[in-house]
């Protein structure tokens, strides 16, 4: 009994790991109920040094919507709206950033969040200019995309397009 105890407790332990190990490119192609057309591009090469996690063609308000597994995308919506300028691994470092976007991939889900405003993500639910969060499960492609408005449900289709 203490064995499979121990077993189960060392495999627990493992699963965030197997979860952030890096995948083949992937690409989503999605539909929102109210229309909007929009795609989530998973482990994408970068120049950055590590794969990103994105979401395009969706209007969040000049935030860039890119980040490396478990990370923060930094971005300037005022001065540069819709371009990265960076990518850091903890939510201290993203604080300065006028713009951030969260993304991890799990083992049956994709999530993410966007936030505009300086100081901490969570906080900008409340007070920020703009706040976006979105889950996905990546077997059956439906999620749905949280805002100040409500809640958004859509569906998406993937295509595997890396090695």
């Amino acid at each position: 009994m203490m064995g499979a105890m121990i077993r189960f407790a060392v495999v627990m332990a493992l699963l965030p790991l197997a979860a952030s190990a890096q995948e083949a490119p992937v690409e989503f192609d999605c539909l929102a109920e109210d229309g909007r057309a929009f795609r989530v591009e998973l482990w994408q090469p970068s120049e950055l040094g590590s794969p990103l996690h994105c979401v395009r063609g969706l209007d969040l308000d000049g935030v860039a919507a890119c980040a490396r597994q478990g990370g923060w995308g930094l971005s300037d919506p005022s001065n540069a709206p819709g371009e990265l300028a960076g990518v850091v691994g903890r939510t201290s470092e993203a604080l300065g950033a006028e713009g951030k976007f969260f993304a991890r991939v799990g083992l049956s889900e994709f999530v993410a969040s966007a936030s505009r405003g300086v100081g901490m993500p969570l906080a900008l639910e409340v007070h920020g200019i703009t706040f976006w969060r979105m889950r996905m499960d990546l077997a059956g492609g439906e999620g749905t995309m949280f805002t100040r408005d409500g809640a958004v449900a859509f569906r998406c289709g993937g295509i595997e397009v890396g090695p």
